[in-house]
């Protein structure tokens, strides 16, 4: 779904805030390709995110968002994707001893103060405070259950905020692989938590991500072995999770994945949209017609997706507004006058939030509904090429010279960590991508790879262009 089919004041404000967002925060963006800066637009044209951006350095041409969205992945997560060379860190606190028939990793506990365990801290004191009114100020009375049962959860979830954050800051982990076992201690406060992974059942040695924090994926090293997993790191620097992860690959004798697929390159580029079902169902129609062709791509299923999690996003709030109506004290109940309003101002501070939530789950519905009604029809002929976007009764065309296509390629759409029983797995999607002289139009997003393929070689096949 382009910007262009969204209603006129949704792109007026969308293109104010991009603006904004540019102006105050003009630093150059890494390409994609050659990891060179690449200055931003100083204004953004009608496609806005979609807007044409060209790498000086190699060339490499992608919208804006493609840039941004590079931009803004961790080295944590480029790491993963085997994008960044793993070396030995600089300076670690990371000991390592070897023995010649073992080999020891020692992480000390980072000690000090952690983002979790003040917010931990600041979530059990509040709680706490609105317990200690509710128990000792005789004023709802016993039968209030649903009140008591609520702010009971709030204080057990700052408990347990607050041991993940003295997890996270006091704890320290003893690795030891030897020629049978691989051995992990987690130790905190004199309490010693040991688990052993036999060595010929470790399948994998992996970065996965553990949490969010500030919208970022912080992650995490995850040996599995069979039904068992360990799982430890998340506050280690990004160079020492690379390292220490390639250094346990080594010495349990694994490769890593990205490894292993550029050696069976073909198997890399093989279908996966039979686990979507879309080989049965295919999106993408190609027709040729005389010298031109056709081609069709039907909405997928990222639409319901959206539109499902938009709606469980307002049912929750919806649910959590209702609870906390019932918590409204009126001045009938004859409590004490600060504690009416304390307790009332909370009950607006806890409906006001849940509101936002329930707003922002609307949003999510609207775009779902709209992604899901939403369809491509490129028409392209030796002289032009149309690119025709509805959606419900509203349609945008786009109509440019043969000439004006830049390039015509498929490229990276999404990649899925899932997650089935002890096993996970990594599946990468893409879409077609046109490159005109303003913009870029992605079609095709989720489709399998076959038929983006096909749409892609006919398209190049039309405007006698050579296919990639």
């Amino acid at each position: 779904m382009s910007v262009q089919t969204l209603p006129r004041w949704q792109r007026a404000l969308l293109r104010w805030f991009l603006d904004r967002k540019i102006r105050k925060n003009n630093r150059p963006l890494p390409c994609p390709q050659c990891q060179g800066h690449v200055p931003l637009p100083h204004r953004l044209n009608d496609a806005m995110w979609d807007m044409l951006v060209t790498c000086p350095h190699c060339g490499h041409a992608a919208s804006l968002m493609d840039f941004a969205a590079d931009h803004n992945k961790t080295p944590e997560e480029k790491l993963a994707a085997g994008r960044i060379a793993t070396t030995p860190p600089v300076a670690t606190r990371i000991t390592v001893e070897d023995t010649g028939s073992s080999r020891t990793w020692i992480l000390p506990a980072k000690g000090g103060w952690n983002p979790l365990l003040g917010f931990g801290t600041i979530w059990f004191l509040f709680s706490s405070v609105f317990f200690a009114i509710f128990l000792f100020g005789n004023v709802s009375g016993i039968g209030n259950i649903p009140a008591f049962l609520l702010i009971s959860a709030f204080l057990l979830i700052g408990v347990g905020l607050i041991y993940g954050g003295l997890g996270q800051s006091f704890s320290h982990h003893v690795l030891n692989v030897d020629a049978v076992e691989l051995v992990h201690e987690r130790r905190m406060f004199g309490n010693v938590k040991r688990k052993a992974l036999p060595r010929e059942d470790i399948s994998s040695v992996e970065l996965v991500v553990f949490y969010s924090e500030n919208y970022k994926p912080v992650h995490g090293i995850e040996i599995k072995a069979g039904r068992r997993k360990i799982r430890f790191g998340s506050g280690l620097t990004p160079e020492e999770k690379a390292w220490l992860c390639e250094e346990l690959r080594h010495a349990v004798s694994l490769r890593h994945t990205a490894a292993r697929s550029a050696t069976h390159s073909a198997e890399s580029l093989r279908d996966t949209s039979s686990v979507l079902g879309t080989s049965s169902n295919p999106r993408v129609e190609v027709n040729h017609r005389g010298h031109g062709c056709v081609v069709r791509i039907a909405p997928g299923n990222h639409g319901k997706h959206v539109l499902v999690m938009g709606c469980i996003f307002v049912a929750v709030a919806t649910f959590m507004i209702v609870m906390g109506s019932r918590m409204w004290l009126p001045p009938s109940e004859g409590a004490p006058l600060p504690f009416m309003l304390l307790w009332n101002g909370f009950c607006l501070f806890w409906c006001g939030g849940v509101s936002i939530f329930g707003l922002m789950g609307l949003a999510v519905m609207i775009a779902g509904w709209r992604m899901n009604r939403t369809s491509f029809q490129i028409t392209a002929t030796p002289d032009a090429l149309q690119i025709l976007e509805s959606c419900g009764l509203s349609q945008h065309e786009t109509l440019v010279p043969a000439s004006e296509v830049q390039d015509i390629r498929t490229g990276l759409f999404q990649t899925i960590q899932s997650t089935s029983g002890n096993e996970s797995s990594t599946e990468t999607q893409h879409r077609g991508i046109i490159v005109l002289s303003d913009r870029v139009v992605g079609f095709g997003g989720g489709c399998s790879l076959h038929e983006l393929n096909r749409a892609v070689t006919a398209l190049h096949t039309t405007l006698r262009r050579t296919a990639p």
